[in-house]
């Protein structure tokens, strides 16, 4: 494996000022040196060509018995695995095998579960089945088990509605809107609850949300123009009737193949995701990369997949596939600022300080206000011996923000070009400790 000497030079003056940044914490991890790389042999002659990912081209009933297959491994391999008992009935119920992944979810939740979704999974089940009661004993069960999210405040919502206590439904989906505010069909079902109780004024407000969101703009209007006429707003009625006209009727599908095929490629990418990340849990990290490239032919744009292979690969030191894998990241999630960091720290050590550099300036770009970015940037052009260049960002800086960290990387570039004095005379502006 390639060593950077440069590299911690880098990270040793970008560090200065900065402790408790989560750059800092990033940099810290990724500068550990690494062991020599053990690649899986699947993947050593295809780490320098393999990302980014395409889509696969799937066929319905091949990926059908392809995630059933996979569903049968988790069980098999990982018998006493939560996680993936609940992955393999999340398939079963995908596949309308119900009464397997019913069997399946009660023993996840009459075992030991390490999350909500084994009892969100099961009470859905029941629900379907119109057992309400049934599905309200394994939630409940579910939140004295200490489990909490929002599917389960979402699930446990819907059914104290159909039981008949709203009051409990809107304190359930109240705690889900909680944790995702933008959720529209969250504020139409709210909505809903609201002027079915007579809280009128609460209701158009809710309801108002949901109508800015093209998937439930027409229920939301239609509930609407009912409340309006409550409140006897004539004229907002009758202009929400106008509207009402223009928008859409709910989208039918045409073709249901492509659509369920469309629907069952991201359940894939779940399933996929979910069984990498079990066999990470179990040191298979060779098998994790492959289920995780399968993620992504299922659904490309995934960041969680691409997350959890540079996790795998920094784990075994394959640097030319985690700097290609980082470099997804910073095109899928540019506003993340630790992808730009984990790219350049990625680049250096495999011996790329072009691209260092050129990530650097990009997250610049991006985040004009991460000061240790410019740190890094003119220390690394001062190991490449740019010392024009990095006194020209460091003199900018400083014209921008006489920071204790813009002042020390000034003087550290004048002190690189021999000018010792000149650097002195820097820190005589650095605030005294």
């Amino acid at each position: 494996m390639k060593e950077t000497t440069s590299y911690g030079k880098l990270l040793k003056i970008s560090m200065l000022g900065i402790v408790g940044s989560i750059l800092v914490i990033v940099l810290v991890v990724l500068a550990t040196p690494l062991d020599e790389p053990t690649v899986p042999s699947e993947l050593q002659s295809e780490a320098s060509s393999i990302y980014p990912i395409q889509a696969a081209d799937l066929n319905l009933e091949a990926l059908q018995g392809e995630l059933k297959r996979v569903a049968e491994q988790l069980l098999q391999d990982f018998p006493a695995d939560a996680a993936a008992q609940h992955t393999a009935a999340q398939v079963y119920a995908e596949l309308n095998e119900t009464n397997r992944a019913k069997e399946i979810w009660r023993a996840a939740v009459n075992g030991q579960p390490e999350g909500p979704g084994p009892y969100v999974g099961l009470a859905n089940l029941l629900v379907d089945e119109g057992h309400d009661e049934e599905a309200l004993g394994i939630l409940e069960k579910c939140m004295r088990d200490g489990f909490s999210s929002k599917a389960l405040s979402v699930t446990l919502g819907g059914v104290y509605e159909r039981t008949g206590s709203p009051g409990k439904a809107l304190e359930q989906l109240f705690a889900a809107l909680r944790l995702d505010p933008g959720d529209a069909r969250l504020h139409l079902d709210v909505g809903k609850i609201l002027s079915n109780s007579n809280r009128l004024d609460e209701a158009r407000s809710h309801l108002t949300r949901a109508l800015e969101s093209n998937t439930t703009a027409r229920e939301a209007c239609i509930m609407l123009i009912s409340v309006e006429q409550r409140l006897k707003h004539s004229a907002e009625a009758e202009r929400l009737r106008n509207l009402l006209e223009d928008l859409p009727e709910s989208e039918r599908s045409r073709d249901y193949r492509e659509n369920y095929l469309k629907s069952l490629s991201r359940v894939a990418h779940n399933i996929y995701l979910n069984l990498g990340t079990i066999q990470v849990r179990h040191s298979q990290t060779a098998s994790a990369i492959v289920s995780l490239n399968r993620s992504l032919e299922c659904f490309p744009e995934s960041i969680e997949s691409y997350t959890a292979l540079s996790q795998c690969f920094l784990e075994i030191g394959e640097l030319t596939a985690l700097q290609q894998v980082n470099r997804e990241l910073v095109r899928l999630a540019p506003g993340n600022v630790v992808h730009f960091s984990n790219l350049a720290n990625v680049a250096l050590q495999n011996g790329n300080s072009a691209l260092a550099i050129q990530t650097l300036k990009h997250a610049i770009e991006t985040h004009p206000n991460v000061p240790v970015l410019r740190s890094a940037l003119v220390t690394l052009l001062i190991e490449e011996g740019k010392l024009v260049e990095a006194k020209t960002i460091a003199q900018d800086w400083v014209e921008m923000d006489d920071s204790q960290l813009a002042l020390q990387t000034l003087a550290n570039v004048i002190r690189a070009a021999g000018e010792e004095n000149a650097a002195a005379t820097v820190e005589k502006r650095l605030p005294s400790q």
